[in-house]
């Protein structure tokens, strides 16, 4: 009897350790697909400037001085193109920003629980995709929530021009009444048909990748031309367009907008700026 039960012990003993072994052989494959962050930080310049508001004079390619008292854009749908191919979609609920060139915290957009690895490209909405902006107002919190004193207020116009995807401001004496004013929008229209505005911006890492790791979140940093509003695929002069904030009036600039963005420079992780 005793040999029997040192049998039985000894075998569910080994049992034991068996078991225990594959579990901790198995922890590692369970942890290989890691998530990590990337900042995208967004350096508003005019020319090789950082833009500064209100009291610095700038000059565009008509030779019209002016200055700038606003500035503020959508970012939105974010898909990173991987190095070793196909792409990784933001999902679209962590996908909008809104920049404001008065609050510099509002420079860095912080995309998580992105799957680690080799980054070669960004490709991103400027402005509100339509299915978005024509759904009800609980699917529009955060920085596209309307209501009186939140950030969407001052970029949304009705429901048919939709959202602001991005607002210039300033003075210039070349404009009739000392100021300037673009609110380029247009999705296309909900009721009535209206030009559609929506850009996809995409930038190539060029040169390098962004590596996503479970320790290192790194940064790109991206510069903001706003010299190509006036002078991009369409050359516009203030005095010849001083205002416009209807789809159809900002079609021009909004195609300008496409060689506004370009990347400076990648940091490895985002304590560096």
């Amino acid at each position: 009897m005793k040999v029997e039960f040192s049998f039985i012990y000894i075998f569910l003993f080994t049992a034991f350790l068996l078991s225990s072994c594959s579990s901790d052989e198995a922890e590692p494959e369970t942890n290989s697909e890691g998530k990590g962050d990337i900042v995208f930080y967004f350096d508003n310049t005019v020319g090789n400037e950082l833009l500064a508001l209100n009291n610095t004079t700038y000059k565009n390619s008509s030779g019209e001085s002016f200055r700038v008292t606003g500035l503020s854009y959508y970012v939105s749908n974010f898909k990173l193109q991987k190095k070793a191919g196909g792409e990784y979609v933001i999902p679209q609920d962590s996908s909008y920003f809104l920049i404001i060139a008065s609050d510099k915290n509002s420079y860095e957009v912080r995309l998580e629980n992105i799957p680690v690895g080799d980054y070669s490209g960004v490709s991103f909405l400027l402005g509100v995709d339509s299915a978005r902006t024509v759904s009800a107002s609980g699917n529009r919190k955060g920085v596209l929530d309307i209501a009186a004193g939140q950030p969407g207020a001052a970029m949304y116009t009705n429901a048919n021009d939709g959202y602001t995807f991005l607002k210039f401001e300033g003075t210039s004496a070349s404009a009739p009444s000392g100021k300037f004013e673009y609110q380029i929008k247009g999705f296309g229209g909900a009721a009535t048909k209206t030009a559609n505005n929506i850009k996809t911006i995409n930038i190539p890492f060029t040169g390098t990748v962004a590596s996503v790791t479970t320790s290192k979140s790194p940064q790109a940093h991206l510069l903001i031309n706003i010299l190509k509003i006036f002078d991009g695929n369409t050359k516009v002069s203030i005095a010849g367009l001083p205002q416009a904030t209807t789809p159809a009036l900002t079609v021009p600039l909004a195609n300008n907008l496409m060689t506004m963005f370009t990347l400076d420079h990648i940091h490895p992780t985002s304590s560096a700026h």
